[in-house]
């Protein structure tokens, strides 16, 4: 058995890593599969090109690099749970937590262990059992502010709510706690106080938002960009044009792929779920594929994106392979027996990069009440990227609505009317075996849907509402903008900037 060494700076690795950093993904796995190939023993390289390859949708290949580290686990114990991060960012969070129990079992001790197997629990439905993790954590590190929050989280989700504002309350009365985990906590107590004192939670969510501003920051920027560069290529697009697209692929050629939009905290989980529990449907999550690997090649190498000639096609042809290719490597399957339900919020801005390269692509897009998606998207904490960004202060979070919902409806102007489906939150919750009855029938699907959502479903939710996926389907979240604590927010001002996008989604004043 060889042996192995570990050295994260042997040329090309820090190369490799600042062009992933840029986004330059093609150039850097080119550079990692190099790496690997000249450093066999080098743990870094291994670790590296399977995060790489894992994370470009070649997951298969990940799982083989990974595999040259199995036999060296027992000598190296350590490696369990290096291997199991990376199966966690490639997409296998079973085999991801598969590694940190063996690494628990094998060193007790280590917390980033316990806390790595306790997220991938609460995420999987499981926050009993992932709470039991934090317990052993927090008895290594008591003082530790981090494992505190997440104790306070889980608590919260094992209806142990009185606990778990109290930990809140004292973990925010300490003056080193971080910036970053004050702004988590008071986001995690707004969120727990809001049906009981919606104005207590109102304050609490600004005072963090307040924390977390930087009118500067260029992922601001970057969001701004991208989505105006959406809006304007979906604006130039003629009548026709999908139409036109979709009937020039033959039958046996068109894939059957479901993408699923909305804006975020508009239900897009819930119905995901839903819609799962058929064996129908393969439920892809929230897959960065199309954003990362397909959108940024058509909209800035492909020169023919309006024009459709051959060399057009070939460039589509390419981009529809890859798209295809990488969702096989995640489901694991072929794409072809199934429906693919390829849900990602994020996907909705680009929604006329969607329809140019899979024109026969069905769109299933949730609607709820503005009023009530800008609320649930204010409270929400999400990590800064060039999307989530814009969330943080009112006046932002209300122009990216608009101008998010703005796209699909240049898009739903332009598509055949069969393509597709508006499903609304309200109607959802009111009735869901009806609701789902009418995406069964859209899709030419044939049976019954199960009305009830079964909680006691343990599967793994990447989405960050991952926590109100196993509770019941329920209207109660419903106007809650009328409540005087939050209805100060829609001011005469936010009113008339809405009020055009309301109207052309149906929703009234």
């Amino acid at each position: 058995m060889a042996k192995l060494s570990f050295d994260p700076n042997l040329s090309p690795l820090p190369e490799a890593r600042e062009l992933w950093n840029l986004g330059r993904r093609d150039e850097s796995l080119a550079l990692f599969r190099t790496a690997h190939k000249e450093q066999k023993n080098n743990i870094s390289a291994i670790l590296d090109a399977a995060r790489a390859l894992g994370s470009s949708y070649q997951i298969k290949d990940a799982e083989r690099t990974l595999n040259k580290l199995r036999p060296h686990a027992k000598k190296i114990p350590v490696l369990n749970l290096m291997m199991g991060q990376v199966y966690r960012e490639i997409r296998r969070p079973d085999k991801a937590l598969e590694y940190f129990n063996k690494a628990i079992q094998v060193i007790p001790d280590s917390v980033d262990a316990l806390v790595e197997a306790a997220q991938l629990l609460e995420r999987s439905g499981r926050p009993e059992v992932a709470l039991k993790r934090i317990h052993k954590a927090l008895s290594i590190q008591p003082d530790s502010h981090l494992l505190q929050i997440f104790h306070a989280r889980l608590l919260a989700q094992t209806s142990q709510q009185e606990e778990a504002i109290k930990l809140y309350e004292s973990l925010l009365s300490l003056p080193n706690l971080t910036q970053g985990l004050r702004c988590r906590a008071l986001h995690e107590l707004a969120r727990l106080l809001e049906p009981n004192n919606p104005a207590e939670a109102v304050q609490l969510i600004q005072e963090a938002h307040s924390r977390r501003i930087d009118s500067s920051s260029p992922l601001l920027g970057r969001g701004e960009t991208s989505t105006q560069q959406a809006l304007k290529l979906g604006n130039e697009v003629p009548k026709g044009f999908y139409k036109e697209l979709r009937d020039q692929i033959p039958s046996s050629k068109q894939k059957k792929i479901i993408f699923q939009i909305g804006f975020a905290r508009s239900g897009t989980t819930l119905l995901e779920k839903l819609l799962t529990q058929s064996g129908d449907i393969k439920d892809a999550e929230e897959l960065d594929l199309f954003g990362l690997y397909i959108h940024p090649i058509a909209t800035g190498t492909l020169k023919s994106y309006l024009r459709n000639d051959e060399e057009s096609e070939l460039a589509v042809q390419f981009l529809r392979q890859r798209y295809c290719s990488g969702m096989e490597e995640y489901l694991n399957a072929s794409i072809d027996q199934h429906w693919i339900l390829d849900k990602n919020p994020s996907n909705t801005v680009i929604c006329s990069s969607l329809a140019r390269i899979f024109p026969e692509a069905k769109f299933l897009v949730m609607l709820r009440d503005p009023r009530d998606t800008l609320l649930s998207t204010f409270f929400q904490y999400l990590p800064l990227n060039p999307e989530s960004v814009s969330f943080i202060q009112w006046e932002t979070l209300i122009q990216r609505y608009c101008d998010t919902m703005q796209a699909w409806i240049q898009l739903r102007d332009n598509l055949p009317a069969d393509s597709w489906l508006e499903c609304r939150y309200e109607s959802l919750t009111a009735n869901p075996a009806e609701e789902l009855s009418r995406v069964y029938q859209w899709l030419g699907m044939p049976g019954t849907p199960d009305s009830q959502f079964s909680p006691s479903i343990q599967k793994f939710v990447s989405s960050p509402s991952y926590s109100e996926v196993a509770q019941p389907v329920h209207g109660k979240r419903i106007g809650r903008w009328r409540d005087p604590a939050y209805a100060k927010l829609f001011d005469a001002e936010t009113q008339e900037r809405l009020a055009p996008i309301m109207q052309q989604l149906q929703y009234e004043w």
